[in-house]
């Protein structure tokens, strides 16, 4: 577990201020499970509940079944440290090697986590860091009788 650990590289940005995650190779259950059990120990730590994982050098060696059971296991990892999966943003980029994660984002989403998929990394860091609480919401000025012409 040793050698694979070292393979995968997780770490607090402070500038950033968020958890960097990045994964080489394949990757097995047992380095999902170590490397979510360290960044949980970041998050701890410096109370930062931001996730950047990198995906684009790795390939997966787990099957769809444990693919789709992620967002219960972190669920529950997260339960047992007395906290919520969904106090956690969590940013996940993949490259052409990578597998697609659409779905994980589907499920994930469906358990109340905040997870998105990006290709690009730029456009990842861009989103984790925005705080969406802070964004006022776009409404459109229902009030006004010419809104109000396109439901009748």
């Amino acid at each position: 577990l040793r050698e694979q650990m070292a393979t995968n590289k997780v770490e607090f940005d402070r500038e950033g201020y968020f958890i960097s995650i990045v994964y080489y190779g394949p990757i097995s259950l047992d380095d999902v499970e170590a490397v979510r059990e360290e960044a949980l120990r970041l998050s701890k730590k410096h109370f930062c509940f931001k996730l950047l994982t990198d995906f684009r050098e790795a390939s997966f060696d787990l099957s769809t079944t444990d693919i789709m059971d992620l967002p219960d296991s972190t669920a529950k990892v997260y339960s047992e440290h007395g906290m919520s999966a969904g106090q956690v943003k969590r940013a996940l980029v993949v490259g052409k090697k990578s597998l697609s994660l659409s779905f994980l984002e589907t499920v994930s989403l469906n358990r109340g986590q905040l997870v998105k998929i990006f290709k690009d990394i730029n456009q990842a860091k861009s989103w984790l860091l925005m705080d969406h609480r802070m964004q006022p919401a776009k409404t459109e000025s229902i009030g006004k009788d010419k809104d109000l012409q396109k439901y009748k």
